[in-house]
């Protein structure tokens, strides 16, 4: 155990306790990510539910992952997908991603190529939702009013010095994995 994360969680806790917004989303990070104490996905989904409840959309984000996923919490691939499209519609960037991902594969009952379409084409920075609105492409749906924001992005990146084969940035992999849990 790292003794900064043990020492962190207590003041993350303390935080929390005085209603601390982003000290209780991180306490929740750091429990479900298991740093300076035990994992415990049923303490941190409460949590995340409680700030959620106060309009933080990450918090709303990584509920989804874990009804997703089934931590600390019944396995609801619906509610998943009701809570991921609430942080999408706000502006959740990885919501919306994912969103995208789970309307593509079919997560939550509900397989919809228009709708991952339309997702994954709000996130034309992502060089894997990119690669998803190909694959809509190749399977005949319109994703060309896409095109223009993601070519910018590109012209973006290649003015900033980045690399257009190497992200600079990890992204989860295709059918929402769900699991990137935001600390502050």
């Amino acid at each position: 155990m790292n003794l900064d994360d043990a020492e962190a969680v207590k003041w993350y806790g303390l935080a929390a306790a005085q209603g601390d917004l982003a000290g209780r989303h991180n306490l929740a990070a750091h429990y479900c990510l298991g740093r300076g104490g035990e994992q415990n996905y049923a303490a941190a989904a409460e949590l995340f539910r409680l700030s959620a409840e106060q309009s933080d959309t990450v918090a709303l984000y990584n509920l989804a992952c874990l009804y997703h996923h089934g931590q600390g919490v019944e396995q609801n691939q619906e509610k998943a997908l009701a809570l991921c499209r609430q942080a999408a519609e706000k502006g959740e960037t990885g919501a919306v991603f994912n969103l995208g991902c789970l309307y593509y594969w079919g997560c939550g009952g509900v397989q919809n190529y228009k709708e991952a379409v339309r997702w994954l084409g709000k996130d034309s920075s992502n060089p894997v939702a990119l690669r998803m609105l190909g694959e809509c492409a190749a399977k005949g749906l319109d994703v060309r009013e896409h095109r223009e924001a993601a070519e910018q992005e590109c012209e973006l990146w290649k003015a900033q010095g980045r690399s257009l084969t190497k992200p600079d940035r990890l992204y989860p992999l295709s059918l929402g994995t769900m699991s990137t849990i935001m600390v502050f």
